[in-house]
């Protein structure tokens, strides 16, 4: 799990070791005083960015996006966890990501594979013992 520390500007301060070799760096020093959103896809980036100021307003906020970071693109869970004093004013976010690749691409497989006799051009059939047709895809319509 990658432990880190984002200040007001939306700049990573800290960073544990698990995070490092999850951004694919080894010291503290290659991601310290860069922002965030930087390394987040460009297609999540606003979602990202306006669950970030949520944030800085006292929320906490749980959330998937997608990575970029040294040319290795990663699916993350995350969170945001304001850290306040005892005014209740925001110093600065926790964070706390997993890398959930893995279970991404496995999931979308699965739903490459679900799709596949509905969008298959050839005909697909799924029988039972009995020689019950249970299922035909539309492409069965013309055979």
């Amino acid at each position: 799990v990658c432990i880190h520390e984002i200040d007001l500007n939306g700049q990573f301060t800290s960073m544990n070791p698990t995070g490092l070799n999850m951004v694919g760096v080894t010291e503290e020093s290659e991601v310290c005083g860069r922002f965030y959103l930087d390394v987040v896809c460009e297609k999540d980036r606003q979602r990202i960015s306006d669950l970030m100021n949520r944030a800085f307003d006292g929320h906490v906020s749980t959330f998937e996006f997608g990575m970029a970071m040294e040319g290795e693109f990663l699916y993350i869970a995350s969170s945001f966890i304001p850290i306040k004093n005892n005014a209740g004013q925001v110093l600065r976010l926790a964070g706390i990501s997993s890398d959930i690749t893995k279970r991404k691409l496995a999931e979308e497989q699965v739903a490459r594979l679900s799709r596949f006799p509905s969008e298959n051009p050839n005909p697909v059939f799924r029988i039972r013992k009995d020689v019950l047709i249970i299922y035909a895809n539309e492409s069965t319509n013309s055979w």
